[in-house]
């Protein structure tokens, strides 16, 4: 709770009033006064504020032989309404012929208000030492610049908190991927050149699985059945000897006058067409 002390300039004093320094006896060691003369009589203190409570604490002179109880009054003032305060007992006091008294005002309206202090029947003196209030927003706990200064504190603090945890998410993502890893590699697939290709100069390859496999060796019933087709072959493919002489039929000429038969002699008979 705010507590204004006597000479904060929050509080405006009209008419003739002194500010004094004294003992501890005043908050923060000082006092303001006034004299309620009969020229003097509007004199009074004002203090603005929003809230939903204040109070103050002043002090009242008297002679020793007055009737204080009776004679000694002070008004407060909250919005314009008068509220009389009448000293009806002698209040604990710090000085010989002095009195003290405390004023509240509880349970305003949350917005603005003016308390005003001012003298009543001229016949004492009064004596302003601080004002209590309560700030607007307060009674939930924190006024609006508090809750304001609250949230943004904790926007920029959630904010913070979230750049932290990105920085430290990427620090360790670095981490891991700094650290070699092993990946088998696969055999690649043995490729054979195109022959027909390099005749071109160019040599290219073909997919391994158009590599025909070799086959398996033939049998021994096999080797000998195509050995024995290969000998057969190769005799029929070789050229016949010439038939030897009177073994065969005398060969036959063919002319233009006819058929002539050779004899082993060299004679040349004709055939009859």
């Amino acid at each position: 709770m705010p507590r204004i002390d006597d000479p904060d300039p929050l509080i405006r004093y009209k008419g003739n009033w002194q500010h004094f320094k004294s003992s501890n006896v005043h908050y923060q060691g000082t006092n303001t006064k006034t004299d309620c003369n009969n020229t003097n009589s509007e004199s009074n203190a004002s203090f603005r504020f929003t809230g939903t409570y204040v109070g103050t604490y002043s002090e009242v002179l008297y002679k020793e032989g007055d009737d204080v109880y009776n004679r000694h009054k002070a008004v407060f003032k909250i919005d314009g309404s008068d509220t009389s305060y009448t000293i009806t007992q002698k209040q604990p006091s710090y000085a010989p012929a002095r009195t003290g008294y405390n004023v509240q005002s509880q349970g305003l309206e949350d917005k603005e208000h003016e308390l005003v202090i001012q003298c009543s029947n001229g016949t004492n003196t009064i004596w302003v030492d601080y004002i209590d209030y309560t700030p607007s927003g307060e009674n939930a706990g924190l006024s609006k610049g508090a809750i304001a200064g609250t949230v943004v504190g904790s926007i920029g603090f959630v904010a913070f908190l979230a750049g932290f945890i990105v920085w430290i998410w990427k620090r360790r993502v670095k981490k891991r991927s700094g650290v070699p890893t092993m990946t088998p590699i696969l055999p690649l697939e043995h490729e054979v050149p195109n022959v027909q290709d390099v005749s071109l100069g160019v040599t290219s390859f073909a997919p391994a699985s158009h590599v025909r496999q070799p086959k398996q060796a033939p049998s021994q019933t096999t080797t000998m059945t195509m050995t024995a087709t290969a000998t057969s072959t190769m005799r029929s493919r070789s050229p016949s000897p010439p038939p030897y002489p009177g073994s065969a039929e005398a060969p036959r000429i063919l002319s233009a006058d006819g058929i002539h038969t050779v004899d082993s002699e060299g004679a040349h008979t004709r055939q009859k067409e």
